[in-house]
């Protein structure tokens, strides 16, 4: 069992230095720029080259890891008992978000409030002295990133448009 886990350590990174060289290609193919220096292409190739030096960090410390833990056995990882219940409930409240972000019957800023507020509740394993925590980390989240979205980046938001 413990090979099986080596072994994915090693391949999922470098399936996505795989991701990381198909993104960059593809940016290259991208049309340069009128207005600015970095163009449309800036972006992707700026993701390509997060994700492919943390594809190579990983692939690093999964390295280094199995040599130093080839002396002592280690035991497989136990799953939680309620693993399975929160990632399908945690997928449900992005669909949720998804829709109601679609649907435009709320601004982003609540939208995104709530979703990320119900996400934290759903993952956390304590939750009851830390949910004003959550709640304002939340808004300003929700409140940082729609700002950004609309004032710097100048992005149409989903729905209707409307911070709140």
């Amino acid at each position: 069992m413990r090979r099986l886990f080596e072994v994915r350590d090693i391949v999922v990174p470098l399936v996505a230095v795989g991701l990381a060289a198909l993104l960059a290609l593809g940016a290259a193919q991208l049309p340069p720029a009128r207005f600015e220096p970095m163009g449309p292409a800036g972006l992707p190739y700026g993701v390509a080259l997060a994700l492919l030096m943390l594809s190579v960090l990983d692939v690093v410390s999964t390295l280094l890891k199995r040599r130093r833990s080839r002396a002592v056995p280690v035991a497989a990882p136990q799953s939680a008992p309620h693993a399975v219940g929160r990632t399908l409930l945690g997928l449900a409240v992005i669909v949720a978000y998804l829709l109601i972000l679609q649907s435009g019957w709320v601004g982003f800023v609540t939208a995104s409030a709530v979703f990320l507020t119900l996400l934290g509740a759903v993952l956390s394993n304590r939750l009851r002295g830390e949910i004003f925590v959550l709640v304002a980390v939340a808004f300003a989240v929700s409140m940082g990133t729609g700002l950004l979205l609309t004032r710097v980046l100048v992005v149409v938001l989903p729905g209707n448009g409307a911070l709140f």
